[in-house]
């Protein structure tokens, strides 16, 4: 069974993507296991003096390595990416490699197919 690890890319309460998440973990429950991750709380990027990461970031790039891929659901925000999103994938990409190689899916509850193009296109960035 595959293990993927399903980051919901907003700090929003009501999100859709995160229901879209939910939906794809009961869907899929018999093919494959999606653990969701929150962001919500994870600290705003700043390259830090000591160079070391925060924790919450330590333990999602751990999930993602144990992971066989990832989902990532986000809504578009001002024609790009929410600002916790792409201050994850900066943390995910400072000094760590959890991405790399690893298969990644965008997905998100869009409401027009240019809100769907923008955001994979942030997303690949």
């Amino acid at each position: 069974m595959l293990k993927l690890i399903a980051i919901v890319g907003t700090n929003s309460k009501r999100s859709t993507n995160r229901q879209l998440i939910q939906y794809m973990q009961k869907h899929f429950a018999d093919k494959a296991e999606i653990e969701l991750v929150e962001i919500k709380d994870i600290p705003v990027f700043n390259k830090p003096a000591d160079k070391l990461l925060p924790a919450e970031i330590l333990e999602i790039a751990a999930k993602i390595e144990a992971s066989d891929g990832v989902i990532i659901g986000t809504p578009e925000y001002d024609h790009s990416i929410p600002a916790v999103l792409m201050s994850a994938l900066a943390w995910l990409s400072y000094g760590i490699y959890p991405l790399l190689n690893k298969p990644i899916m965008i997905t998100g509850a869009f409401s027009t197919r240019s809100e769907e193009r923008r955001v994979g296109k942030e997303c690949r960035s």
